[in-house]
């Protein structure tokens, strides 16, 4: 396994237990609001949280609409057993690598991915992923950690020394890129707060699926 995941999966199987009541995860809870915003805009039957962590964000959304399908997967085994215990039998979860999805082709109408891309060490693999297993028009929302240029230049210089297996923060520019090169469309960037982005894309299959 990559050095990254590696630390990644050894530092959110420790905070699990504590992860929801301390500040561990308080970028991850200022970004709910924004993605279930987005998501109430949104027509869906069935949702992946990708990097779903406890399924706190997944538990807000169903309680907003049970009738949708719900899925969640990290790699953390310890995040994946907190969630079970919070969201009993009724979401399908599963401890798997967002680079390698288990799920078959055009299975989603909505992929989240709230406060975890910066920890994926191949990001354009784990797209074409989200690409894959998203049907066609279904959107994948994103909700990232934003920093202006300088400090965020910075802050990837020391990211490799980090306990949690961070990778890099990436810019708008960066990620329009990566986002268009895999296939999605009606890309919108928006800068939720100080250190907070939502990124919304629209998915176009392409013509080999």
């Amino acid at each position: 396994m990559n050095i990254y995941k590696e630390k990644s999966r050894h530092a959110f199987n420790d905070y699990a237990e504590r992860y929801d009541d301390t500040n561990c995860c308080n970028h991850a809870k200022k970004l709910y609001k924004d993605i279930i915003k987005e998501v109430e805009n949104i027509s869906f039957n069935s949702m992946l949280d990708v990097g779903c962590g406890t399924g706190e964000i997944i538990n807000i959304i169903k309680n907003k609409n049970d009738k949708a399908e719900y899925y969640g997967l990290d790699l953390s085994e310890n995040m994946i057993k907190a969630a079970g215990n919070k969201l009993g039998n009724e979401v399908d979860l599963i401890v798997s690598d967002s680079e390698n999805l288990p799920y078959e082709n055009n299975k989603f109408d909505l992929i989240l991915c709230n406060d975890s891309f910066h920890h994926y060490p191949n990001p354009l693999k784990v797209l074409g992923e989200m690409h894959r297993v998203l049907k066609d028009s279904g959107y994948l929302l994103i909700g990232e950690c934003y920093q202006p240029i300088i400090s965020r230049e910075i802050m990837n210089v020391f990211m490799k020394f980090s306990r949690d297996g961070d990778v890099k923060i990436y810019s708008k520019k960066e990620f329009i890129k990566m986002l268009n090169e895999v296939g999605f469309k009606d890309i919108d960037y928006k800068k939720v707060n100080h250190t907070s982005c939502v990124i919304k894309a629209k998915n176009k299959l392409l013509s080999f699926q």
